[in-house]
């Protein structure tokens, strides 16, 4: 197959290859993974007060836990740690890779955002954001991608009665 200048190709062992022009017989070859979504998914059901599963090479755990905003100072201390008003959460979420026309209302912003315009926006380069997990709660929206901010919509205001205690490592 004949490629142009600055043309990338993803072949089937998932090494990225791009040609560039000043030096024509130059390949540079990558292991960052495929440009391709990754559909793989997991469901989980909050049934316990804890738990923890690996999903994409990353654990993630989880604590519910009695008690609103005046309990969180001192919970979220620990590096990785998010908190979530766990109600909003509800029972159900999905655990899964970021998908074209993913959106989100990340907090402290005004409103939704495309997940795709924010990683563009936070320099998120594009093998790294098809690797990044996404939690969702179940028909009612994404409230934590990883590494990034959490969601308006389910954080912990004065109106929390159980705690989402959120870690992902």
């Amino acid at each position: 197959r004949t490629v142009s200048k600055d043309t990338q190709l993803t072949l089937p062992s998932k090494v990225m290859v791009t040609v560039l022009e000043q030096f024509p017989l130059l390949i540079i070859c990558s292991n960052e993974g495929s440009l391709e979504f990754d559909e793989s998914s997991v469901e989980v059901t909050f049934e316990d007060s804890c738990g923890s599963l690996t999903f994409s090479d990353r654990t993630v755990s989880w604590e519910l836990k009695q008690g609103g905003i005046e309990q969180i100072f001192g919970l979220n201390e620990e590096k990785g740690i998010e908190l979530f008003d766990a109600e909003t959460v509800g029972k159900h979420i999905l655990l899964r890779h970021w998908r074209a026309g993913d959106r989100m209302h990340p907090i402290g912003t005004t409103g939704c955002v495309k997940l795709q315009d924010w990683f563009i926006n936070e320099k998120i380069e594009k093998h790294r954001r098809r690797r990044l997990i996404v939690a969702e709660s179940l028909g009612r929206g994404i409230f934590w991608v990883q590494g990034m901010r959490i969601s308006e919509t389910f954080k912990v205001t004065s109106e929390t009665k159980k705690l989402l205690v959120w870690k992902c490592s």
